[in-house]
């Protein structure tokens, strides 16, 4: 009895065939290395957070617990009951690329009076804002949401000085309460963020790569087409036509075409993993059926349905009815308008795992 051929032992023979008709080598570059590039372009954009709200409400003592500095130490915030910060200053953030938390100065004091503070201080400039607020809230706390929330900026309300009673500055709770889950919302709020203030730069990024890869399979169609069109065993006629074509060729080329473009199965499943995300969820931004649906039926039905030659504008290469259309030209459409719609897929679903 013959063991069973998997998916995955399907394809390698696929692409083992395919490799040697190829002049240059093909390697398996999925879509999680322009998931990695991605990432690291991401990790050096900027995020700037401010920290802000009434003086001695412990702004300075929240950004030494969030960058996990003691009061003591030479980088650390100074923190204190009386006005401390007269100008903004930035801290990284440890864990956080390129994420900066930057200490305001306090409002409420004849330095910076309420009412000139959100003229001095322009919360626009920052991309999330943290409001830092004591045991009770206070009308001027009320004053900062209403101002944020005119801005339309996303921000956090933090209640501090939930350890006082420890009376021991150098003491930080920030194993309770709820400090560890802000960090981690933090965390996924900046990511968020990253992504929305680089989108366009994200698209055009992906839109680049995966077309770098599109250009490269392009490349292979005349190559490859004598192998689709080669008559012999398993020769097929298009209905209607004398252009015969080898649909098993016609198959493993297309996918050779869909594993290089990082579409196949064991390709995604390994993307959703990298990115915590599931397969199915990453197959459903692809629109085209075909995608992963290749077999003789499928390639059969395209080249036999009228309006499937329309989709792939096959009829563009239909000439005056007294010429008949070649194959190559036929299959030449065929496989760059396949390749077109994989980059197409390629770049929806990895939008979606970035």
């Amino acid at each position: 009895m013959m063991p069973e051929v998997t998916e995955n032992v399907r394809l390698e023979l696929v692409v083992a065939k395919i490799q040697p008709k190829l002049f240059s080598p093909f390697t398996d570059n999925g879509l999680e290395d322009i998931i990695t590039e991605l990432q690291h372009v991401l990790d050096q954009r900027e995020v700037h957070i401010a920290v802000t709200g009434e003086s001695g409400k412990g702004k300075s003592a929240f950004i030494n617990a969030v960058c996990g500095l003691r009061p003591g130490d030479p980088e650390a915030a100074k923190e204190g009951f009386t006005e401390q910060t007269m100008e903004p200053k930035k801290y990284k953030h440890p864990s956080l690329p390129s994420v900066f938390l930057w200490d305001l100065p306090g409002a409420g004091t004849p330095t910076f009076e309420i009412a000139k503070y959100f003229k001095k201080v322009k919360f626009t400039e920052y991309h999330l804002i943290i409001l830092i607020v004591g045991n009770r809230f206070t009308e001027n706390d009320k004053l900062f949401v209403e101002k944020i929330r005119k801005i339309k900026q996303d921000f956090y309300v933090v209640r501090s000085k939930m350890d006082e009673h420890e009376q021991n500055d150098d003491h930080r709770c920030t194993a309770d309460f709820d400090f560890m889950k802000l960090r981690q919302d933090l965390k996924l709020k900046v990511g968020e963020k990253k992504k929305d203030l680089y989108s366009r730069e994200i698209s055009e990024l992906v839109k680049h790569l995966v077309g770098k890869k599109k250009t490269k399979l392009k490349g292979t169609i005349s190559q490859l087409i004598s192998y689709a069109t080669d008559e012999g065993e398993g020769t097929t006629f298009i209905p209607g036509t004398t252009c015969a074509y080898n649909c098993d060729a016609v198959v493993e080329i297309l996918l050779f075409y869909r594993w290089y473009m990082g579409l196949d199965d064991e390709s995604i499943n390994q993307l959703a993993d990298k990115v915590g995300k599931s397969g199915e969820d990453l197959k459903a931004e692809v629109s085209d059926p075909l995608v992963f649906s290749i077999n003789p039926n499928s390639v059969q039905n395209v080249l036999s349905s009228s309006t499937s030659l329309i989709l792939y504008n096959l009829q563009s290469f239909l000439k005056p009815l007294t010429s008949v259309p070649k194959s190559s030209e036929i299959f030449s459409k065929l496989l760059e308008s396949m390749i077109d719609v994989f980059a197409e897929s390629a770049m929806s679903l990895t939008k979606k795992a970035a």
